[in-house]
């Protein structure tokens, strides 16, 4: 099964930069791991992933300007 991995909130109508992406396609991650770092005005915030499995596809690249409910990846998930 595959689940989309959508930006969360970085506070309301904030947008940021994709300053870091730290895994690539093929990687295993598990939940709550940091994937992706993201800078704003104020913080650089770094996104847990909320679901375990294999990076299949990854929709962002470094610099690309991100809001809440951005498209980042999609994991391959093994279902229990």
């Amino acid at each position: 099964m595959l689940h989309e991995y959508k930006l969360p909130s970085l506070g309301d109508g904030v947008s940021g930069k994709v300053t870091e992406i730290l895994v690539k396609t093929g990687d295993k991650v598990s939940l709550d791991q940091i994937v992706l770092v993201v800078g704003t005005d104020k913080v650089d915030a770094e996104m847990p992933i909320d679901a375990e499995g294999i990076v299949e596809e990854i929709f962002v690249k470094k610099g690309d300007e991100v809001t809440e409910g951005t498209l980042v990846m999609k994991i391959k998930t093994v279902a229990q």
